[in-house]
């Protein structure tokens, strides 16, 4: 099939199965401008991806930076491809969808053939095209809108735009007015303002509120009055059980929190030592190896899915030894034996112990897989360690890679370590 006719023909299925020709969206005379972030789906797919203008090209327009179209492809994946070119191929691939990437907004398990995008290079729209002129090339460049398509030539699936990216700053939407918070003292979490104890937790643990739900002021069972204040809390104590981690909703008293910091952290205020960390502290270092990792072409749910593993290996302290091993294992990622990393290191002239060397190891690593550090063979993904630092998998998902093709320890699976990864993109989502 040529890919004009291709074209025509996915588009008109996917005007059936959206039913876009019979709704307000196929009549927008003013349809928005797609910008960082916007949200496209696939007729046969599962997951919604995001456009970034780190992966595109963008220009500017009064300010705001939209999406043009250059020809150049998108990273990332659907999930899994549900068309029906495939329905006799027995190959099937199961993942868990979250519910914030989930097309519909619920969570889900789904199985399908592995999803091999090949997009065209060029969108079309269902209006006229707009144009606008690229000083920097001396070109016209299209501006794909709400009413732009992609084709891929590897389903035959139709894609499109469901979020321009566009995102209102004022309201009270949720997500655009959470901040993180951390704790100050030693507090209990309550049912509701001066309520009854839900769980008690300790000084630098991390919360998130809502800050357009207003302080309520309540006697608790002392007999105290306090401003209390809604917050979320990633409640992991009963770690026999990993799969009951999750976000707890409950009420503390204000005045026993802090915000957390917008700016990013910098090396000096890095919690670097042979010590187990509290919450607060990991999420510094954190923070860091996040902004680090996103710099050197890591998506963002393979960092949270590194960062779900070094928490388990580490707290994120890049000079923390392994307890009560004959060899133990030493900084972020446990290298095992340590001389991987010291031996490396000494070699090229720098301190083992600074969070910078041991990064530089992990991307030495991805380059060229020393010390046979990645086994892909280990998981049923089968996939390369370059190929995991640009999934856009699931955060629980690319946790559970890393841990069976890099981690490898005896005791497999830990959930718990997809449960971090997901808090951390939770919390972090926010930060940056």
């Amino acid at each position: 099939m040529a890919i004009e006719t291709q074209e025509q023909a996915s588009l008109e299925e996917m005007l059936r199965e959206i039913e876009l020709n019979g709704s307000n969206q196929s009549n927008k005379v003013y349809a928005e401008f797609l910008t960082d972030g916007a949200a496209l789906a696939c007729q046969y797919g599962v997951k919604k991806q995001l456009l970034s203008k780190d992966s595109l090209e963008s220009a500017s327009i009064y300010g705001k930076d939209v999406i043009i179209d250059k020809n150049r492809l998108f990273r990332g994946t659907f999930g899994v491809c549900k068309s029906p070119k495939f329905d006799r191929l027995s190959s099937i691939k199961v993942i868990t969808v979250a519910a914030n990437e989930s097309i519909d907004g619920v969570a889900k398990t789904v199985g399908g053939h592995m999803c091999y995008m090949r997009v065209s290079t060029q969108w079309k729209s269902l209006n006229e095209e707009i144009l606008v002129y690229d000083a920097s090339s001396g070109e016209y460049a299209k501006i794909p809108t709400t009413n732009s398509y992609l084709v891929c030539q590897y389903g035959g699936g139709c894609i499109y735009p469901i979020d321009s990216g566009q995102k209102v700053t004022t309201g009270t939407a949720t997500g655009l007015s959470e901040k993180v918070l951390f704790t100050n003292d030693s507090v209990t979490i309550r049912d509701s303002a001066g309520g009854n104890k839900i769980v008690a937790i300790l000084k630098n643990e991390v919360l998130i509120t809502d800050s357009s739900d207003k302080p309520v002021e309540a006697v608790n069972s002392a007999g105290t009055k306090r401003d209390w204040i809604k917050v979320r809390y990633f409640n992991s104590q009963d770690e026999n059980n990993p799969n009951t981690w999750s976000w707890i909703e409950g009420w503390v008293a204000e005045e026993f929190t802090e915000e957390v910091s917008a700016k990013n952290p910098g090396k000096n205020d890095l919690y670097c030592s042979n010590e187990y960390l509290s919450q607060a502290h990991m999420l510094i270092n954190a923070r860091y190896v996040r902004n680090s990792l996103i710099e050197e072409k890591w998506s963002k749910n393979a960092v949270y899915g590194i960062l779900g593993n070094m928490e388990t290996e580490s707290n994120v302290n890049a000079e923390f030894w392994q307890r009560e091993a004959s060899d133990p294992g030493f900084g972020l990622v446990q290298w095992t034996s340590a001389t991987k990393l010291t031996n490396w290191a000494n070699s090229k002239g720098l301190n083992p112990n600074d969070i910078d060397t041991q990064l530089k190891r992990i991307l030495h690593e991805v380059d060229t897989n020393a010390d046979d550090a990645w086994q892909s063979w280990r998981h049923s993904s089968a996939m390369s360690f370059k190929e995991f630092t640009k999934s856009t998998d699931t955060p629980e998902y690319l946790a559970e890679i890393f841990l069976y093709c890099y981690e490898r320890p005896s005791d497999k699976p830990q959930p718990k370590r997809g449960k971090q990864a997901r808090k951390w993109h939770d919390i972090m989502e926010l930060l940056n």
